[in-house]
């Protein structure tokens, strides 16, 4: 007998994780937007 992989729960982490790596990728871009139209930085700092 095996166990199924695609279970309640880890359909429910995969999905978390997804949307963190999002939440994550965004802010990334929007502080770095933010950074160099408020503090007038370069590109080098903004990252």
């Amino acid at each position: 007998m095996y166990r199924h992989l695609w279970t309640k729960d880890f359909i429910f982490i995969t999905l978390i994780n997804f949307l963190m790596y999002i939440i994550h990728y965004a802010l990334i871009v929007t502080v770095t937007s933010f950074t160099i139209d408020t503090f007038h930085a370069g590109e080098g700092m903004g990252a």
